[in-house]
């Protein structure tokens, strides 16, 4: 037996036992509402006795008229408040496939920024060699590099796609971005500062350095939203095997 299958036995137990300890107080109602009724209109010198005076059949009546309401009474409140319940279960059931469907569309979207973050990665990665191994540094050659980085990282519309997410997701990849532009557009503007080869080689080692912490930055910020996404796969996996 599952958890779901448990949850709802157990609350038609529930249902049951509070329907049942319904029934005995309204029965216990009825029945000292007769035997007060009958003491009172026995007792000596109660005024206008004559006025409850009647035979056998006419209490009877009385007395099953008034059981009858309160057995109505009962079935009313019943049926208002199983009304109420499915309602209120529908209503779950129905936010519970919406959390679902949006959070179906979050784990897509996760998913594709995932996917741009790690190219963005590698594209780091492949700068970074490319600069590395390049021996006999010049500007032109930077300039190419970081020209070529940037084309390659260009169809991918991260700001667009963060926004899609949440506030929170679309401010780390809005920064995010904005750092490596800055990097770029810095290191851009440097090399014309640079005039002989060993200021440009410096110049190039320094660029590598920042563009490995902005990687391994890269590289956290992905691990962030694979987290993100695997709390949401797991907690929409673990409720439909429930």
């Amino acid at each position: 037996m599952n958890a779901k299958t448990a949850r709802k036995i157990e609350s038609e137990k529930e249902r049951v036992r509070y329907t049942f300890k319904l029934y005995i107080s309204y029965l216990i109602a009825a029945l000292i509402l007769v035997v007060l009724t009958n003491i009172v209109v026995k007792i000596k010198g109660f005024p206008d006795a004559d006025w409850f005076a009647a035979d056998e059949g006419s209490w009877i009546a009385f007395y099953g008229t008034l059981i009858g309401g309160f057995i109505t009474l009962l079935g009313v409140n019943q049926t208002i408040r199983f009304t109420q319940a499915e309602d209120r279960r529908l209503q779950a059931i129905e936010d519970e496939e919406n959390e679902k469907k949006e959070d179906l569309q979050l784990i897509r979207r996760l998913w594709d920024l995932e996917a741009g973050y790690q190219q963005l990665s590698k594209e780091l990665h492949r700068t970074i060699v490319k600069l590395d191994e390049m021996h006999e540094p010049s500007v032109v050659k930077i300039e190419q590099i970081l020209m070529q980085f940037q084309q390659s990282i260009r169809h991918f519309d991260f700001i667009s796609l963060s926004a899609k997410i949440d506030w929170e997701t679309y401010d780390l990849v809005n920064q995010q971005l904005g750092k490596v532009r800055q990097i770029i557009l810095l290191a851009e503007t440097d090399l014309y500062d640079q005039h002989s080869a060993d200021d440009i080689d410096l110049q190039k080692i320094r660029l590598i350095d920042v563009l490995r912490k902005e990687k391994i930055d890269i590289d956290q910020r992905d691990d962030l939203f694979e987290q993100k996404r695997a709390y949401l796969e797991e907690k929409h996996l673990k409720k439909d095997s429930a």
